[in-house]
């Protein structure tokens, strides 16, 4: 049972496996998103050719809405936080759109 728990896990959390992950436009490219361990909080690694304004969403893994926030994107290779309250242990999607561009991808929650 653990091996397969570690296996998921992987599966799940694998930076490399987008879910429909359009190629990257000028301008902006999200490299990786991830929970930290520190403090649970949402982290944006991405590269923007200037100052630019994107939408992040949070989706169960049912559909439903539960985060949409505006994010102001640096230039440059940057990281960026976003606290996750009230989310519970399990499978979530999260989306980053901007006119033109958008990146999805699954995200563990534990």
């Amino acid at each position: 049972m653990q091996k397969l728990k570690t296996a998921i896990l992987k599966t799940l959390t694998n930076p490399l496996s987008p879910i429909n992950s359009k190629e990257s436009r000028p301008g902006l490219e999200v490299k990786n998103v991830f929970i930290s361990r520190l403090d649970g909080s949402l982290q944006i690694e991405y590269s923007s050719g200037k100052i630019m304004d994107a939408t992040l969403s949070v989706y169960s893994i049912n559909g439903k809405g539960l985060l949409v926030k505006n994010l102001v994107f640096e230039a440059g290779n940057q990281a960026s936080s976003v606290k996750l309250e009230g989310l519970k242990t399990g499978l979530y999607l999260v989306r980053i759109e901007k006119e033109g561009y958008n990146f999805s991808r699954k995200l563990l929650v534990f």
